[in-house]
């Protein structure tokens, strides 16, 4: 099955030549694939879980920073224990396809380009693990309410991961006037000077691919790393937060993003650590694996 791929007009032509280049270049490969489910390996994936069991509409600073984005939709209609995917998707799925298409329709035309997916799950975060890894996405975005995008808080909590969140960072940064704070909370007095290499690493790195030192800062913070990045300054409009652990559901449910998460009423970007994992070039296969199926989205069988 082959998952609904929408594009902005004005990224259609900068795709177009992006195609023919990876069209020339499949010609070349020992083992070509195939041209139309290929993405440019540079191309920035946010997936985005939205519940379509209601209405929601995206809140427009976050479209507004999602512009240079590919953004894969994740529409998931939660299932009870109890009742069988299948029984609630005969009766619901107009109703969860109205609710998703008009998330779509805002993003229509505000972003690079638009996948969705249409699941009817007993289990969210494993629907989000699934599609997370199937789509190769470079990051999850839990939607909060925002009215303005002034400050960007990323805390960084080791060497790993760095290089992804601060990929990230820089394209948001590229969509908006907004500051960033690199944030970093160490258990002691930084005796070894760790806390600060790290910051100012990662401001080296910022200043280098075109930010401007004038929008950035850099936090040095002794507190618990749950209470210090909460606390950092002023409430910051978006939280940009890495993984740590193995598996994609522990990171987002492990100590510090849970309760990131639940405490932080503003939007926040959840990085996935890709480093060390097998990747497939973000290719879309055409089909998905698993026990999901369905027309331009997927439901969970019973």
């Amino acid at each position: 099955m082959l998952t609904t791929v929408r594009m902005s007009p004005r990224a259609s032509v900068l795709t177009v030549l992006r195609v023919q280049f990876y069209r020339v270049q499949c010609l070349f490969s020992p083992t070509p694939t195939d041209v139309l489910h290929v993405l440019p390996p540079d191309e920035t994936t946010v997936l985005l879980p939205v519940d379509i069991s209601g209405e929601y509409v995206l809140p427009t600073p976050v479209l507004d920073l999602l512009s240079s984005i590919h953004v894969v939709v994740l529409g998931y209609y939660p299932v009870p224990s109890q009742a069988a995917p299948a029984q609630l998707k005969h009766q619901h799925e107009d109703d969860a396809r109205r609710h998703l298409d008009a998330i779509l329709n805002q993003l229509t035309g505000r972003v690079d380009g638009i996948s969705d997916v249409l699941v009817f799950t007993h289990d969210r975060d494993e629907t989000v693990d699934r599609i997370a890894t199937t789509h190769d996405v470079d990051a999850i975005l839990t939607p909060g309410d925002v009215t303005t995008v002034d400050r960007l808080l990323v805390p960084l909590r080791g060497e790993s991961n760095v290089e992804n969140i601060l990929s990230l960072a820089e394209t948001l940064l590229a969509s908006t006037d907004a500051t960033v704070t690199l944030f970093h909370a160490t258990d002691e007095a930084n005796p070894d000077g760790h806390g600060d290499r790290l910051l100012d690493g990662a401001v080296e790195h910022l200043v280098e691919s075109g930010v401007d030192p004038d929008r950035i800062d850099r936090q040095l913070s002794t507190d618990d790393a749950v209470a210090g990045i909460l606390a950092a300054g002023d409430e910051p409009d978006i939280l940009l937060i890495g993984e740590t652990e193995p598996s994609l559901r522990d990171r987002i449910l492990g100590r510090v993003p849970s309760q990131i998460l639940e405490d932080a009423e503003g939007p926040v970007f959840v990085v996935r650590d890709t480093s060390g994992t097998e990747t497939v070039n973000k290719t879309r296969t055409g089909s998905e694996s698993g026990t999901e199926y369905g027309s331009g989205g997927q439901t969970d069988a019973p």
